[in-house]
């Protein structure tokens, strides 16, 4: 990674230091009443889109929706 640039541990460190603000910036996607199919990586290097993904997915099973939701 040597003479690259990411925002990953910038947004890392915004969700760690501002957690109260995590909500407002929250897209709403458990709300949505189509199938979903979410794409992240733990290689990705602009957010944690991997385990986004996977919280969201977990969340919507929780409610009961797992059958609609893909997780990759």
């Amino acid at each position: 990674l040597q003479g690259r640039l990411t925002a990953r541990a910038v947004h890392d460190r915004s969700r760690a230091t501002a957690p109260d603000s995590v909500p407002a910036a929250t897209i709403p996607v458990a709300r949505a009443r189509a199938r979903l199919l979410l794409l992240g990586s733990d290689r990705d290097e602009t957010w944690a889109s991997g385990p986004m993904a996977r919280a969201l997915a977990d969340t919507l099973r929780a409610r009961g929706r797992g059958a609609r939701v893909e997780a990759r």
